[in-house]
């Protein structure tokens, strides 16, 4: 009846050489040493308050100029999470926006540091050289 091949006769069934339908390969057993299915994938942790506070009083004090007023407090603030971060406390997500509140907080308490001494400087020889002209 079947002159073989791919036909409903020989040897396969459902007339596919070697038996059965292609359907992929079989399922995988997992590999040794813990590899599997990944961890279920939630949101990623968000960064605390006061990460966030440290990081935009930084950032105010040196796009506005504002010297001590928000750079000493933003200094403060991003001083405290970093060590509550690195104690375990607060979530490492704050990590990077306390370093950079840290950072540009620092950067503009030395500049006004500077520029404080340099006006002390200033007003200074001017008090001394017109009491030196007297």
């Amino acid at each position: 009846m079947s002159s073989g091949g791919w036909g409903a006769g020989g040897s396969g069934q459902g007339g596919y050489p070697g038996g059965g339908y292609p359907g992929g390969p079989p399922p995988q057993q997992p590999m040794p040493g813990g590899y599997g299915a990944p961890p279920p994938v939630g949101p990623p942790p968000s960064p605390s308050a006061m990460a966030i506070t440290g990081m935009v009083l930084g950032i105010v004090s040196w796009a506005l100029g504002f010297g001590l007023v928000t750079s000493l407090p933003g200094l403060i603030v991003s001083i405290i999470e970093l060590r509550s971060i690195k104690r375990g406390e607060s979530p490492q997500a704050g990590k990077i926006f306390a370093q950079v509140g840290f950072w540009v907080s620092l950067v503009n308490v030395v500049i006004t540091g500077l520029l404080i001494l340099i006006a002390c400087g200033i007003f200074g020889l001017a008090f001394v050289a017109e009491q030196a002209g007297r």
